[in-house]
């Protein structure tokens, strides 16, 4: 394995004819450096550390190099990020990324590894990204009940979600009067949370399971 890496880190640098050129560099013979090909002798732990700060050179001027064209090509460097939440009373990850300038100046930490490069159009003046509308998924009136139903975890209520011209959909709590009231606000906050995500397919009917359910088995009023 570590032959493998010696003999890519030559590539790299020096394309097919590495060796000659690579034993230079390290001020090693030639022929040591074909012992460790080999296998025949192990690779120095100096010879490692000279190889990692050779590579960390080329890594920053790379990083330089990538950063100058994309500023040529008019894009901009976003990070993603976390900030303290007084609310919250941690750190949180918000969903856009930000400048790194502007990252700092909120008092934030970037996330190592998040940059990516965006063009100018898609960064707001004050160095956030800009973000795209949410796209909904779309789910059935019985798969948004049982979701409700499973963040509630109150046994024996039954629920129906039906189609609302101003919110979409809206669900209706069908259970003991005496628990109705306290059950519909609750509900109603899980349906707020949920509608960020999800909208009511084409095909739903217009009741679900749940509801279709429960009014098949209420006992009819005299």
């Amino acid at each position: 394995m570590h032959q493998d890496i010696l003999r890519n880190v030559g590539e790299f640098f020096y394309g097919e004819e590495w060796q000659a050129p690579l034993a230079r560099d390290l001020r090693v013979n030639e022929r040591s450096l074909r012992r460790w090909l080999a296998g025949t002798e192990n690779v120095p732990k100096g010879v490692w550390k000279d190889l990692g700060a050779k590579l960390e050179v080329y890594q920053r001027s790379f990083g330089m190099l990538v950063a100058a064209v994309n500023h040529a090509a008019e894009l901009v460097e976003v990070h993603g990020f976390k900030v303290w939440d007084h609310r919250a009373g941690d750190m949180v990850q918000p969903r856009g990324k930000s400048t790194a300038d502007r990252i700092a100046l909120i008092g934030g930490t970037i996330i190592p590894g998040s940059a990516e490069w965006l063009p100018s159009k898609d960064v707001d003046a004050e160095g956030r990204m800009i973000l795209k509308p949410h796209q909904k998924q779309q789910a059935t009136a019985a798969e948004i009940e049982e979701m409700i139903l499973a963040r509630l975890g109150v046994v024996g209520v039954r629920i129906g979600v039906h189609r609302d011209p101003v919110y979409g959909w809206h669900p209706t709590v069908y259970t003991t009067p005496e628990r109705a009231v306290g059950t519909q606000q609750v509900v109603e906050g899980i349906a707020n949370e949920l509608r960020g995500d999800y909208e009511l397919s084409n095909d739903t009917p217009q009741v679900g399971r749940s509801l279709s359910a429960f009014v098949a088995h209420e006992p009819r009023k005299a």
